[in-house]
């Protein structure tokens, strides 16, 4: 009878396969709790009794409060909270003990006194117990296979770097390992760097960069912790076929417990191509830099990206001062108006040429010679901006106008001097006959008349003489000469026919001679003087002569070409407070035969 009652309490519900069934659930899911409480439930079904349908009860609401348990706190991280695991085992033991109502009363109370407190204080700490260990155990475990799967990693990271990773002892030199990686790209094999020590090392090193390498892993062997952090060092390598390699060291201390610093561990780059392509770029920067052709690269949206050092100097700028500025800020409108249509016309696609003057930001006008070039953009092709090289043609420009002139000058020479000679032979039987003729003839009105003929052929005979002089067909009287008398007999003859509207100001300080013809001197003065009256004929002004030694270097030289050579010159000055030379008429004021002057007024022979 006591058996068949004790059997029939609920003991189930606080045996060991309680434990399984309510915890399966709890911490391995809803899988595992399903299955744990089917399987004890079908175990408290085979044992019948009375106390069957109230062990059945409790096992299925045990396994319930175990699958909402998991997941409410198990799918998270498996760190279960103590006062979840104590509220759990409560729930447990209070709902085991709720279902001995479906016993008979007596039975029930009995169950009730035998197990209340067991159960009570069994259940709560069992499951804190059991919760703290298992979650150790998940931790553990998940710990181990994070460890696993970083070390498979690390394993495939080391074999797979391009880099060669390393360890090495500071004090040594000995290699604690290495990666496979520094086979290719320092040329030996992996055992050589494991047994390299100082000796070996040495040897490998560039002598260029040797004493600044070893010198630097000689500090890392001084450093405490508190000076760690990452360094990095570029040298070469001496591989085994006598080339070498260049290298970028990356690398940080390791110390001992006693705070030494022990080990090096680093990371070894190739960029023998990079050193390449930075050499070859320092290349391109010479040779762009000597280059006395401004080049420039300018974006698409018209900005500065790069220039030489020749471009920025015309500007007083510097490349650097110069990039990332829009070209409107630097050149102006002036240059931007008709430099633009080029660009737009590059950016299509088009290489174009160009040739003008051009005034230049520091007031200067040059003439250029310009090239634009479409600057392609790599892997694309799409044009993003151009490459503008400039040469300053202004000098070749000059020597060319110069030499144009000289040709032209010697044409119209030619030709003015032959048209002179037959003129002068027809001269010479006009007046001679004009001679013969006032000989004969008695009679005051036609000699009158005869003499005005014979002026005109002395005035024709001048012209002529001009013109052979043009001509450089007459012989010139070159020699020692004071220049001061011959300027002072010109002014004082100009003196007379000048308005009195018109101021005369002399400063005539040279006592110097020089080579030349008196005549020329003369003709010179008279010329530069009666155009600087004639421009101040309407309004008057101030006609100002200067002379003065001046010496001349090779610097004022290379400005003013003409020179024989550098020394001691007489420098004769004439200016006037006229109404000035048009620019379209300034090109021109030493063509022969060229005058602004009215029809009679002038030959335009003078200056030329």
């Amino acid at each position: 009878q006591a058996e068949v009652g004790i059997r029939d309490m609920p003991t189930g519900l606080v045996g060991s396969e309680m434990c399984i069934r309510d915890r399966a659930g709890a911490f391995a899911g809803p899988v595992a709790g399903a299955a744990a409480g089917i399987i004890i439930s079908a175990y408290r079904l085979m044992m019948g009794g009375i106390g069957t349908l109230a062990g059945i009860g409790a096992i299925l609401t045990a396994t319930c409060f175990g699958i909402l348990f998991y997941i409410r706190w198990g799918t998270v991280s498996r760190a279960y909270p103590v006062s979840a695991l104590l509220g759990f085992g409560g729930a447990l033991a209070i709902q085991g003990l709720i279902w001995s109502v479906v016993l008979p009363a007596d039975i029930a109370w009995r169950a009730f006194k035998v197990y209340a407190l067991p159960v009570g204080l069994f259940y709560p700490l069992g499951t804190v117990i059991i919760g703290t260990l298992l979650a150790n155990e998940h931790r553990h475990q998940s710990t181990q296979e994070a460890l696993q799967t970083s070390d498979e990693r690390l394993r495939e990271a080391f074999d797979l770097s391009r880099d060669a990773l390393y360890k090495r002892n500071l004090k040594t030199h000995q290699y604690a390992w290495v990666s496979p990686a520094i086979e290719k790209i320092m040329g030996r094999p992996l055992d050589q760097w494991l047994s390299m020590g100082e000796e070996r090392l040495t040897k490998i090193i560039h002598p260029d960069d040797l004493n600044n390498t070893m010198a630097h892993l000689n500090q890392l062997v001084n450093l405490n912790p508190a000076d760690s952090q990452e360094f990095s060092i570029e040298y070469r390598i001496l591989q085994p076929d006598g080339s070498h390699c260049w290298i970028l060291d990356r690398h940080i201390v390791l110390f001992d417990a006693g705070g030494q610093a022990e080990f090096v561990v680093g990371n070894a780059q190739d960029i023998t191509h990079r050193k390449a392509s930075q050499h070859m770029l320092e290349n391109y920067k010479h040779i762009i830099s000597s280059s006395k052709d401004l080049m420039a690269l300018v974006s698409r949206d018209l900005v500065y990206q790069a220039a030489s050092n020749s471009y920025a100097a015309v500007l007083n700028t510097t490349p650097e001062q110069l990039t990332g500025k829009p070209i409107q800020k630097v050149l102006g409108a002036n240059i931007l108006r008709f430099s633009r249509p080029l660009i737009h016309r590059c950016l299509a696609g088009e290489d174009v040429h160009s040739q003008s003057w051009v005034t230049y930001p520091d007031g200067k006008r040059r003439f250029s010679d310009t090239n634009y070039y479409p600057h392609y953009e790599k892997g694309t092709g799409t044009i993003s901006g151009y490459v503008i090289s400039v040469r300053d043609m202004t000098e070749y420009k000059q020597m060319e106008d110069r030499l144009l002139q000289s040709y032209k000058m010697e044409a119209i020479g030619t030709l003015a001097g032959g048209i002179a000679h037959d003129f002068n032979n027809i001269l010479g039987a006009v007046l001679g006959y004009t001679d013969l003729a006032l000989t004969m003839t008695k009679n005051k009105a036609v000699y009158d008349m005869i003499l005005n003929v014979r002026g005109a052929g002395e005035r024709a005979t001048e012209l002529v003489r001009q013109i052979l002089t043009f001509s450089r067909q007459t012989d010139q009287e070159v020699h020692p000469l004071l220049v001061t008398p011959i300027v002072k007999e010109a002014l004082k003859l100009l003196q007379a026919s000048m308005p009195a509207s018109i101021q005369m100001d002399q400063s005539l300080e040279s006592k110097s001679y020089i080579m030349a013809d008196p005549t020329q001197v003369h003709q010179i003065v008279m010329n530069l003087c009666t155009n600087a009256g004639y421009a101040m004929k309407a309004n008057g002004g101030t006609l100002a002569v200067s002379l003065e030694d001046v010496d001349i270097d090779e610097h004022y030289m290379a400005k003013q070409p003409g020179f024989g050579g550098p020394g001691r010159y007489v420098c004769l000055s004439v200016s006037d407070t006229g109404a000035g030379i048009p620019p379209e008429v300034l090109d021109r004021i030493f063509d022969p035969f060229f005058t602004t002057k009215p029809e009679g007024e002038g030959t335009g022979l003078g200056l030329s």
